[in-house]
């Protein structure tokens, strides 16, 4: 009965073998697949030896059932440590392990014939065959085996209690494996005497079969991660973060680990993503999404999302992949600032900060068809006697002082998109929306009233001195936004008055 036990055993471990083999795997499912081969040729090997099979046979199923037993025993060790950490690579410990201990194993096996120090081989009668017992240094043997099945515990137990609470089920299933398999040692050797084996551990390696079935190809557990590593590198420029379909984060890469420590989050493997990441939305299955996201001052983030799927099309999870497109965004916010002083200074006046003509016509265009719009033109009188006499400095003081008066001019019609323009030289303009003949008649009269009460302090070659200036203005109104024509018939209207004798004001009518 025993024998037909290890045989079915063997049937689950290969079965179980084949089934982790096609899935999308990294190194924790060649892991896997390395246990359940290791553990199918050592049930295999188990079900010869109870039947008292003849020398040769029992000496290739010893070796065997020794390099299966190193396989499930090397397998499992790695196993735990690339379960916790799936970029680790061998040190010289995990090479001693899973190298230099196999070799020794095999090489004492393999010559084992010539110094029966392994094992004492011993003619039987009845029924005929072979009876084999225990060398001077099979406890070696044992031991060399035992070393990688006690670390894979141990890694285990101390990974249960220090790993996120996501990974832990994970690694609860292969612990169970490996109690299993260590339990049916016990047993075997509880009833083993020198001359009598009874080789129990494949029933173990069956309910560590049932427990990878359970965890890896019911679960997907190890699916996500290696499936989203054959996707990218570790060192990539930009960060990925992986979730599984609940949106927890299963692994990150080495970008994203140096943003999550710019941006002052620990312990990212875990936890759900927008705990870790609250600016994010949450990955959705169904075709990628993009999007731009600032989380902290100068930073700007170019996020995609993707999802993860099986050989089989079952979504398994989210890769979300993040690339710091801060310089590009500085440099358009620069070029966009560029851009903007440059079109102000097309527009705009230098020495007064009044619109230019340009950008009187700019801001009629932008006004609404078919309103009232009227244009009032000043021009200061005797300007060039203020130049020649006090010098350009003075004259531009002078100009100064007039487009303040005409900024305070416009202020109430602001609203309306009223703006104050220094046409050239001496001549200014107000465009005055929504005011009819009479009501910019009234502002150009406060503009002419105000200018001629008031002193203007100018440098002259004495030091300072305080003129006293008058300017005639021209006023034109209409519907519309034909500032061309209010600027034709305005400036006639100027003239007129300079004709009356300046420090007057004249209005083109219809």
């Amino acid at each position: 009965m025993l024998w037909t036990a290890v045989l079915l055993a063997c049937a689950l471990c290969c079965a179980t073998g084949v089934a982790v083999a096609a899935r999308r795997g990294g190194r924790a499912m060649r892991c896997v697949v390395a246990q359940m081969t290791g553990a199918a040729a050592w049930s295999a090997a188990a079900a010869v030896l109870s039947t008292a099979p003849g020398p040769s046979t029992v000496t290739a199923a010893r070796i065997v059932t020794t390099a299966g037993a190193l396989a499930v025993a090397c397998g499992g060790y790695w196993l735990s440590r690339v379960a916790q950490d799936p970029h680790r690579r061998p040190d010289r410990g995990d090479l001693a392990v899973l190298v230099v201990a196999p070799v020794i194993t095999m090489g004492m096996l393999l010559t084992n014939p010539w110094h029966q120090l392994a094992y004492v081989d011993q003619l039987i009668d009845s029924p005929p065959g072979v009876r084999w017992g225990d060398g001077p240094l099979y406890p070696l043997l044992l031991a060399v085996i035992g070393v990688p099945a006690v670390l894979t515990l141990v890694h285990l137990g101390r990974g249960i209690t220090s790993s996120p609470a996501h990974y832990r089920p994970h690694l609860r299933r292969i612990l169970i494996g490996g109690v299993a398999v260590s339990l049916s040692i016990v047993a075997s050797m509880a009833t083993t005497s020198r001359w009598h084996h009874s080789d129990l551990v494949p029933l173990g390696l069956a309910v560590a079969a049932l427990a990878f079935v359970h965890g890896v190809l019911r679960n997907h557990h190890f699916a996500v991660v290696p499936l989203a590593r054959s996707q990218v590198v570790e060192d990539l420029p930009d960060a990925v973060l992986v979730t599984d379909t609940r949106g927890v984060v299963l692994d990150v890469n080495g970008s994203c680990r140096t943003l999550l420590t710019r941006l002052a989050v620990a312990d990212a493997i875990g936890r759900p993503l927008h705990e870790v990441l609250p600016f994010l939305a949450p990955p959705h299955e169904g075709a990628g999404a993009r999007g731009e996201v600032s989380p902290a001052p100068g930073l700007h983030l170019d996020v995609r999302s993707s999802t993860i799927r099986s050989p089989r099309g079952a979504p398994v999870g989210h890769a979300v992949l993040l690339r710091d497109v801060s310089a590009v965004v500085e440099r358009q916010m620069a070029a966009e600032r560029t851009s903007e002083r440059l079109a102000q200074e097309v527009s705009l006046d230098p020495l007064t900060g009044l619109l230019n003509r340009r950008g009187l016509h700019a801001a009629a265009s932008a006004l609404p068809e078919g309103g009232q719009l009227a244009v009032v033109i000043v021009d200061l009188d005797h300007f060039k006697a203020v130049n020649d006499e006090h010098g350009h400095e003075a004259g531009d003081a002078v100009l100064r002082a007039l487009s303040a008066l005409l900024l305070d001019a416009v202020l109430p019609h602001l609203d309306r998109g009223a703006a104050a323009t220094r046409l050239g030289g001496e001549e200014f303009a107000l465009l005055l929306p929504g005011l009819d003949a009479d009501g910019a008649t009234a502002v150009g009269q406060r503009v002419l009233s105000t200018l001629r009460s008031t002193t203007t302090p100018v440098p002259s070659l004495g030091g300072t001195v305080h003129l006293r200036v008058t300017a005639s203005a021209g006023v034109a109104a209409g519907t519309g936004r034909d500032v061309s024509e209010l600027l034709r018939r305005a400036d006639a209207a100027l003239y007129r008055a300079k004709g009356q004798g300046r420090d007057a004001l004249s209005v083109a009518y219809p």
